[in-house]
């Protein structure tokens, strides 16, 4: 008899767990997947994090901040058709020197480009978790020029 109340008890707790709610079996502590909360209100078991600068939770392999250094020039590049894009690089925040070559992106969001004028930039750069094909690899959106 003892061995068919645990069992049931099992297979009732066994069902909360897996449906997502909370355990209904007496004497039991609720259980629920991806419940816990940080200090600043971000679910780490979901995978988000605090981001001071943006204030909000991300998930930290999708979106960061980045320094950008913007060319002065537009160039040529492709994606369905042929555009003017912008030539952007990346700046390491506590060197003034560039992490890496120039690249191409389409456009920041927020930012309208000056031709003749080289400018610093401070992005929120997101990674589309399913961009089309013929996409850039990043999104990027202007929070502030830097001086």
């Amino acid at each position: 008899m003892n061995l068919l109340k645990i069992s049931s008890f099992l297979c009732s707790a066994l069902l909360a767990v897996s449906s997502g709610k909370a355990s209904t079996v007496p004497g039991t502590q609720a259980l629920r997947i991806g419940g816990d909360v940080d200090a600043q209100g971000c679910r780490p078991a979901t995978g988000y994090a605090w981001h001071d600068e943006l204030a909000q939770c991300v998930r930290p392999w999708l979106t960061s901040v980045i320094t950008l250094e913007v060319a002065p020039k537009r160039s040529t590049c492709k994606g369905l058709v042929a555009m003017q894009c912008l030539l952007v690089r990346e700046i390491e925040p506590k060197q003034a020197k560039a992490k890496s070559r120039w690249e191409p992106v389409s456009n920041i969001a927020g930012f309208t480009h000056r031709p003749g004028k080289r400018v610093l930039l401070r992005v929120r750069k997101d990674k589309p978790e399913n961009p089309p094909a013929d996409a850039f690899d990043f999104n990027y959106t202007l929070l502030k020029v830097l001086p």
